[in-house]
């Protein structure tokens, strides 16, 4: 926020109340015209800048030359910070095949007292059948999730859902997945377990972000069983992060 507000020279006009959530604008950056939108798809403060093609490079220059401190990051770590803050994937998490009911999104991102496509339709729904959790695996070292992995319930042997993505959370230490499970079995708090390279790993639903884990060593988890969903080549933007 100080260091976009100070390039585009007006500190004031990037803060909380002048800025929301959700919001974007046309800006200028050191003479490069783009349009900054506050949304963050690691959990923290931070903006996407969608200048002009030719204009990234020299944007990210700019970057720089303002805040020498500002570090690049990749498509892996994005990953990873936005499976422990619980934020849920277009394209994996959700996709046309889920409803919006049983993926979690009502309320918070679906006001249904506003009118909007398919309001009526979800309105007359039933509740779900299943649900999107958000998990914590507990995988042998160097094994994850990468999605659609069965999903256990231990005490009957059935499987009650998949996984839709998974990876590990660097801060939190510690293998992550989203998956669909059997709203019966949520309800009933059956014990699951994610099947991981026809290992049964045990799993626990998280309510909220995991929390970092301080003051430890770093962890080495380098190893993959699968292309991740988060792996895709990022679009042409530019994301700015703060926390």
């Amino acid at each position: 926020r100080r260091v976009l507000g100070q390039l585009a020279g007006d500190e004031a006009a990037w803060s909380k109340d002048n800025f929301k959530f959700y919001a974007y604008r046309e800006v200028e950056f050191a003479g490069i015209p783009c349009r900054a939108l506050r949304v963050s798809f690691t959990g923290e403060l931070g903006w996407e800048l969608h200048p002009a093609t030719g204009d990234v490079a020299p944007l990210y220059k700019a970057l720089k030359a303002q805040e020498p401190r500002l570090c690049d990051w990749g498509g892996f770590a994005m990953g990873s910070f936005r499976l422990e803050k619980g934020f849920k994937a277009f394209g994996s998490d959700m996709t046309r095949d889920h409803q919006a009911l049983e993926a979690g999104i009502s309320g918070k991102f679906l006001r249904m007292e506003k009118d909007f496509i398919g309001r009526d339709a979800l309105a007359a729904s039933e509740a779900p059948a299943r649900r999107l959790v958000h998990l914590g695996v507990s995988t042998p070292d160097g094994t994850d999730c990468v999605g659609n992995e069965a999903i256990f319930n231990t005490t009957t042997g059935k499987v009650v859902g998949f996984t839709t993505s998974g990876g590990f959370g660097y801060l939190a230490q510690r293998s992550i997945a989203f998956g669909y499970v059997s709203s019966a079995d949520l309800d009933a708090q059956a014990p699951l377990a994610v099947e991981v390279l026809g290992e049964l790993c045990s799993a626990e639903v998280q309510e909220g972000a995991f929390k970092p884990v301080v003051n430890s060593a770093p962890v080495g988890h380098l190893k993959m069983v699968g292309p991740s969903a988060d792996s895709s080549a990022a679009a042409q933007t530019l994301s700015c992060s703060e926390a």
